[in-house]
């Protein structure tokens, strides 16, 4: 990250997928923001999950290790990298959109090169196709619930 934020003077935004007492993705951000410049982070926090999709939805470029935020960032149109191992949920949903799916997942610790992120960022267009047959996937499947 500290190579995005010399080149752009970004601003890193730690945001939590899972937040409460019991599981909470800040504890992992405060961890790593020791580690950053602190005018170039921001730790974020939500109660109600359009926060979350409000803050996510500002963003120019979204690294999660949670599955949903990975589909968020699609569905939103946010370039994006998925962090978890190959033939994970993370790994099988990116190769599912075809959606740059060989630089979109990388490792725990892996290193992620700037130069990934840019292509990623010039590359990436939202998975228009593969939304909206799961929106339609989803429509006949709850029909068939309600029936």
């Amino acid at each position: 990250m500290i190579p995005v934020i010399e080149k752009y003077n970004s601003v890193i935004h730690l945001l939590p997928c899972h937040v409460g007492d019991e599981k909470n993705d800040n504890q992992f951000h405060k961890l790593l923001k020791k580690y950053l410049p602190e005018k170039n982070c921001q730790l974020h926090s939500w109660q109600e999950p359009e926060e979350f999709i409000k803050i996510l939805s500002e963003m120019d470029f979204h690294l999660g290790n949670r599955l949903h935020s990975i589909i968020i960032a699609d569905i939103l149109g946010v370039p994006n990298i998925g962090i978890q191992k190959v033939e994970t949920k993370i790994d099988n949903y990116i190769k599912k959109t075809g959606v740059l799916p060989q630089e979109r997942r990388v490792d725990f610790m892996e290193e992620i090169r700037l130069d990934r992120m840019e292509k990623i960022v010039k590359e990436y267009q939202r998975p228009e196709a593969f939304i909206k047959n799961e929106s339609e996937q989803a429509k006949k499947c709850l029909e068939t619930i309600w029936q």
